[in-house]
């Protein structure tokens, strides 16, 4: 009774699991063999077999539930187990698969003039937990887009390599953003002597900065004191590094409304709490600022474009929450060290998949508004990532388990379209800052 129906779903088994195929880099295939996921073909054919398997899997399925949908739709027969071995081995080729998507998504919606020659990327890293553990087990760093909305490098480690501007690969006119984890001497001189500018907020303490000409330690809240609420003020400064070499960066800082530094200061007294931590008087009153330490001279960003910029760093938490919430990546099941790097590196090509779709139904829609009697034509994204994110992620994981033929590709602009809001925002979105600076 059952061989009919595994016949016909062996049929109808193509449809958008083709289109999805050939979103992969080419020689996904050939790099199976080399790079160790697939030695042995016995009831995993081919490469294309063996990834669906493990995407299955990584859908939200148990090991066992993955091998019982594999067997129902007629794709493969095996155990539980063997699905973890070659999970396993996997690694390499998987990592392989997500570098190569990362190489295909990149598509910039926006480059405002103001910009000139920098490409702004947000940096930013999270961490995933074992079942049962009470630490940090592993530790994923992304690298955001901002313009173009998309992820441009990612790299999986342990609990010992921790949140640094080293971990990230940068070029000429890369300009990275980051928070207050990243104000390093060492990563900071990382990037200038690779080519790239940084712009990193600055905390209470945080780093060491000196005067140019006396080279006398600069008492930081004291040169904040005098500012009043919405004042930006600048200042060049010199840090070092451990070896002591000197590096000469740009303090860009604003006072914030009452009402912004309110809320800093309660997240700040919440995180204080909850590690156990005192805060002083001086450290609280440190959250009444926005400081940020930049490489870019004053000729190329002015401080309010560089503090305008920082505030965009946001969109790579929501990024980051997006991979959390809808992908299902912080929802490790395994406590294998060499499983958990398996299953991490193959829910990011899962997300890179969602990802280089979303960007086939992204338009860019140049609106005209009227600020302050000026004219300003301002980039507005149709739609909404988080709905989008949502429903494609279930498009996929359909036409991976069941092959369901929508013509998912061709039909995915439209899609876009009918989730794109109504009604008009009251106030203008955050990435649409970009347009008036």
């Amino acid at each position: 009774m059952l061989r009919p129906a595994c016949r016909r779903s062996r049929r109808n088994s193509g449809g958008n699991w083709n289109e999805i195929r050939s979103l992969l880099a080419d020689g996904w295939q050939p790099s199976a063999k080399a790079l160790g996921a697939l030695r042995r073909r016995r009831k995993v054919r081919n490469p294309s077999q063996l990834l669906r398997l493990l995407m299955i899997y990584l859908s939200g399925y148990s090991l066992r539930e993955a091998t019982a949908v594999a067997r129902s739709v007629g794709i493969a027969k095996l155990s539980d187990m063997a699905l973890l071995k070659r999970l396993r081995k996997a690694v390499p080729w998987l990592r392989s698969l997500a570098i190569g998507l990362l190489e295909r998504s990149g598509r910039i919606l926006y480059q405002p003039d103001w910009l000139g020659r920098f490409k702004v990327r947000c940096v930013d890293a999270t961490v995933v937990n074992r079942p049962g553990s009470q630490g940090t087990d592993w530790r994923l760093h992304f690298s955001w887009g901002l313009c173009d909305l998309c992820f441009e490098q990612f790299l999986v480690t342990d609990q010992r390599v921790g949140e640094t501007l080293r971990n990230f690969t940068v070029q000429p006119g890369d300009l990275l953003i980051g928070d207050r984890i990243y104000a390093v001497a060492n990563g900071m001189k990382h990037i200038v002597d690779q080519g790239g500018d940084f712009i990193v907020r600055l905390g209470y303490q945080s780093l060491a900065t000196y005067d140019l000409q006396n080279a006398c330690r600069i008492n930081l809240p004291k040169e904040l004191a005098s500012l009043r609420v919405g004042e930006v003020r600048e200042w060049l400064v010199i840090c070092r590094d451990r070896e002591g070499n000197p590096l000469t960066i740009r303090v860009c800082a604003i006072r914030l409304s009452r009402r912004e530094a309110r809320k800093a200061q309660q997240v700040t007294l919440r995180k204080a709490k909850r590690k156990g931590e005192r805060l002083s008087k001086e450290a609280l009153r440190f959250q009444r600022y926005l400081v940020t330490a930049t490489s870019v001279s004053k000729s190329d960003l002015s401080a309010q474009q560089v503090l305008t910029l920082y505030r965009m760093r946001w969109q790579i938490e929501l990024a980051i929450k997006r991979l959390k919430s809808i992908i299902g990546i912080s929802d490790l099941p395994c406590r294998n060290p060499e499983s958990g790097r398996a299953w991490l590196h193959g829910k990011l090509v899962l997300a890179l998949l969602v990802q280089v779709l979303l960007n086939r139904g992204q338009e860019l829609h140049l609106v005209t508004t009227m600020r302050e009697g000026v004219e300003i034509r301002v980039a507005r994204r149709r739609g909404n990532l988080w709905r989008e994110t949502h429903l494609t992620i279930d498009m996929v994981k359909a036409a991976i388990i069941w092959g369901i033929t929508w013509q998912l590709r061709q039909r995915w602009r439209g899609q876009a379209c009918d989730l794109m809001e109504e009604r008009p925002r009251k106030r203008l979105a955050q990435h649409d800052l970009l347009s008036l600076r």
